[in-house]
């Protein structure tokens, strides 16, 4: 069974989602293992297209920051691309190995995987994490998305390279989606919210607190 990631502790309730377990890839292990985190924002999502034909589970966790994230890829040998940052990780991987296929007659292949982004939401640092499974040839943010493209795609059997990206802001459940052979499907996976995460609000309300001081002392 692949073990859950954890996040850290986030002022924000905690929603009933329905998730499945797998077997395999680098995400399992104690990877997503980091301490001391709210569920439900780890887990795994399945994407199932018209028949089944691409039929992908997508495993998602978030980390507390860019050092955790770091942390957990040291254990399996990987170092941290993220340079260690403050920021909230978003981390996805794709698991085009479902065994049996759903469709016996035609497994299909993997092009594009997104994540619904807001306004305000602050994400940066979109990547994926080198020698951990197949690499996008492509990752942008383009209007309110951030996308991996896979040319030539991830065939059946195959496992992407853990994608990410960062936000100083909480999570919240928002529509991801897969497409490749001609078919697709969207499903809720974790994405940044509006509200910044624990540390940047504390600094927020303490500075504000400090600038209403210094006025009524002058």
């Amino acid at each position: 069974m692949r073990a859950k990631c954890s996040i850290g502790a986030v002022a924000v309730a905690v929603l009933l989602v329905t998730t499945t377990t797998a077997t395999g890839g680098l995400l399992e292990s104690g990877v997503f293992g980091v301490p001391g985190g709210v569920p439900p924002w780890n887990g795994l999502q399945q994407f199932r297209s018209f028949m089944n034909v691409l039929a992908v589970d997508v495993e998602h966790c978030v980390y507390p920051s860019g050092a955790a994230f770091g942390q957990a890829l040291q254990t399996i040998g990987l170092t941290d691309p993220t340079g260690g940052t403050s920021n909230l990780v978003y981390a996805y991987q794709i698991f085009n190995d479902l065994d049996p296929h759903p469709n016996q007659q035609v497994q299909g292949s993997l092009a594009y995987f997104s994540v619904y982004l807001d306004e305000d939401e602050q994400a940066a640092g979109i990547s994926y994490v080198p020698a951990s499974g197949v690499a996008p040839d492509s990752s942008a943010f383009a209007q309110n998305i951030a996308g991996w493209n896979f040319s030539p795609t991830l065939n059946y059997t195959e496992v992407s390279a853990i994608l990410y990206f960062t936000s100083p802001m909480n999570p919240e459940w928002s529509s991801g989606g897969v497409s490749g052979s001609g078919l697709g499907d969207n499903q809720d996976v974790p994405a940044p919210s509006s509200t910044p995460e624990p540390s940047s609000l504390v600094i927020f309300v303490t500075m504000g607190l400090l600038a209403v001081r210094a006025r009524r002392t002058k």
